[in-house]
Formats: C-alpha cells, structure tokens, sequence
C-alpha cells in the first residue's frame, strides 16, 4: 500500500508532496504527527509492531531517522494500535507516548522499553502539549 504525505504552502497557495522514509511496504497504517517542532510518522504493521519516523529536517529526505520500534501486545486497538509521541523527557531519552487513547507509557529510547506510569479510567483521552511563551502585543493607533 502506497502513502503520500501533501503540504500546503501558504506562501504560493500550492501543494507539494513531503519527501518520506524508506520504510518497507508492510506498513498498513500510518499516521502524521508533529513532535517538538519536527514532522513525524507513526506506522503500524499488520503485527501491531509500531514505528516512529522523526523527520529532522523539513523536506530533506536523508533526515528522516526511526526514533521508536514498539511491540504493543496489549494494545486494545483493533485492527491497529493507535500511538501518538506527546515529547521527548529526560534531555530526549525517553519519549513519552499516547496509546489507544487510554493511557501513557514512556519509551526509553536507549533500552528500548517501555514502561506505563498512567492509566485512567476515562474511556478516552487526548493529550496536547502546551508551552507558554511570550507574545508581543500589537497596538495600531490612527494618527490624526
């Protein structure tokens, strides 16, 4: 199954297409997310194994490097396990990780593991980041 990844460039109001990983045709699904400011996939094969591709830089092809490789034999998903990587921890060792919109588990890139540290018992959950930061405030005065 073949995927294409389209962008919108607002400057010059056209789509173009986003140069992606050479990952293998097993992939069934994959799905776009944006960690940290960089452009990432999240494929899933037909073994519920989960891949996190993290684009390094925009439009480059070469860029693009496998973060996370996830086994998720308790995923309640079906047919596929849904991840979504919320941000790196720990000085970009671990990455923390949404899964089936349930519950958290961190994935300790080094080791290759992961660990759950939050289950609730919502039957849904969304996860966002927020980071505050400065904004300047515009005034427009008219002169007269």
């Amino acid at each position: 199954m073949d995927f294409l990844i389209y962008a919108f460039d607002l400057a010059s109001q056209s789509f173009h297409t986003v140069p992606q990983p050479q990952y293998p045709n097993s992939y069934r699904a994959i799905d776009l997310g944006i960690l940290e400011g960089s452009l990432c996939v999240v494929c899933t094969d037909e073994k519920n194994s989960v891949d996190v591709w993290v684009m390094r830089e925009y439009g480059i092809k070469k860029s693009w490097s496998k973060l996370v490789v996830l086994t998720l034999a308790n995923s309640m998903s079906w047919p596929y396990p849904f991840v979504k990587p919320i941000m790196y921890l720990k000085n970009g060792k671990e990455l923390l990780l949404e899964v089936d919109d349930q519950w958290l588990e961190v994935y300790d890139i080094a080791a290759k593991e992961t660990t759950e540290i939050w289950a609730g018992d919502a039957s849904h959950m969304s996860t966002f980041v927020y980071q505050e930061g400065l904004v300047p405030l515009l005034r427009i005065e008219q002169v007269v």
